[in-house]
């Protein structure tokens, strides 16, 4: 009885070893969807709350490596809220949110702000109101 050759052996080795790296490379990159350990989005730089006219305003700035939908913004503990539906593909975005509900904000206080997604994630941001 003859055992593989080493020929076949090696085959076999190499095989397996093509494989595994396909798998890391797909768990890295996310092509397993929610299995993936990259984070959809984050806040970047700071965020500010201001009024203007009688509306209160956030500018604040997003990354994000997947295309997302924002659906809601609320500043936790006030009654601002603005239900909306904003459509970023991947990439970093400015962005402003104007909130029509009227409220006393406390200048230079921080407030933290629940951007809600439409898979049902948030991120949560933290803004100054100056």
């Amino acid at each position: 009885m003859r055992g593989l050759s080493e020929g076949i052996v090696h085959l076999i080795i190499l095989t397996a070893a093509v494989v595994m790296t396909l798998i890391v490379v797909a768990f890295i990159f996310g092509l397993f969807g929610g299995l993936s350990p990259l984070v959809e989005a984050y806040q970047v730089y700071d965020a500010v709350l201001y009024s203007h006219n009688g509306h209160y305003y956030l500018n604040f700035t997003i990354r994000n490596n997947l295309p997302i939908t924002i659906t809601n913004v609320e500043v936790v503990g006030t009654p601002l809220v603005n239900s909306t539906n904003i459509q970023l593909q991947a990439g970093t975005h400015s962005l402003t949110v104007e909130f029509p509900q009227s409220y006393t904000l406390t200048q230079g206080s921080i407030y933290t702000v629940v951007v809600s997604l439409g898979n049902g994630n948030s991120i949560d941001v933290s803004a100054s109101y100056e």
